[in-house]
């Protein structure tokens, strides 16, 4: 909150500035509605987004979404899904089409 709060005054004290200097104490009240609207407006988005992204655990260790094992055998293991690849090379160099498909498939409603 503190950011948004910070984000908010970073844009509008600069109006707020050029208004008090052409207005005075009539324009305050106008500037304290912007930055109320303002905060409404962002305390919304960033319900949208925490409503979009969903559920989200804790970045610790053993919350890892994938493991790469490179020695001594190489594989790569897909911990939600169970997938498990044996060519780590391709997956290092960005084919993960095998994993998004079985997570896309765990997601869909059966």
């Amino acid at each position: 909150m503190l950011r948004t709060r910070l984000l908010t005054a970073a844009v509008l004290v600069p109006i707020a500035v050029c208004l008090i200097w052409i207005g005075g104490l009539p324009f305050l009240a106008f500037v304290a509605l912007l930055l109320t609207i303002a905060e409404v407006e962002f305390c919304k988005r960033d319900a949208e987004l925490a409503k979009m992204y969903g559920q989200k655990g804790e970045i610790a260790f053993g919350n890892q979404i994938r493991s790469y094992v490179l020695h001594p055998y190489r594989m790569v293991k897909d911990l939600r899904t169970g997938v498990e690849v044996g060519d780590v090379d391709r997956v290092m160099d960005g084919d993960l089409d095998n994993f998004i498909e079985a997570y896309l498939k765990m997601q869909s409603p059966k």
